[in-house]
C-alpha cells in the first residue's frame, strides 16, 4: 500500500462577519453648528455653503460606513476631517448609533466640543 500518506475528510466552518449598521444622530448642537457654518460660507459667495453641505454629506457617509477608522482623541470621542473646508466632526460611537457632538471650525477650542460631552 505505497508511500501516500492517507488523506482524510475536512470539514471548513464558513465565518460571515456581517457589517454592523449605525444610525447616525446630530446633536442639536451639531446641528446648529452646520446651520451656522453654512450661512457664514453662503454670506462669503452663493453656493459655497452647498458645496460646505455636500463635502459634509460625503464625511457623514464615510463616518457610518466604518466610524473606527477615525481616531479616538479623547474619551470615546473621534474626529473626522473635512478636506476643502477647515472643519471637523467631533462624535462618538455606540452599539447602534453614531452621536455627532460638534462639527467645528479648525480655530474653534476643543473645549467646545468637550464642554457638550459632560451635559
Amino acid at each position: 500500500m505505497g508511500g501516500r500518506p492517507r488523506r482524510t475528510a475536512r470539514t471548513a466552518a464558513t465565518i460571515v462577519i456581517l457589517p454592523v449598521i449605525h444610525r447616525l444622530h446630530l446633536w442639536n448642537e451639531a446641528d446648529l453648528d452646520v446651520v451656522d457654518a453654512v450661512a457664514w460660507y453662503e454670506g462669503q459667495r452663493s453656493g459655497l455653503g452647498v458645496e460646505l453641505l455636500m463635502e459634509l454629506d460625503a464625511v457623514m457617509q464615510r463616518v457610518v460606513q466604518g466610524p473606527l477608522q477615525f481616531p479616538e482623541i479623547k474619551d470615546g470621542v473621534r474626529r473626522a476631517l473635512l478636506q476643502r473646508f477647515p472643519y471637523s466632526v467631533y462624535f462618538k460611537v455606540g452599539d447602534e448609533t453614531i452621536d455627532v457632538v460638534a462639527i467645528l471650525h479648525h480655530r474653534r477650542h476643543a473645549k467646545v466640543w468637550e464642554e457638550r460631552i459632560v451635559k
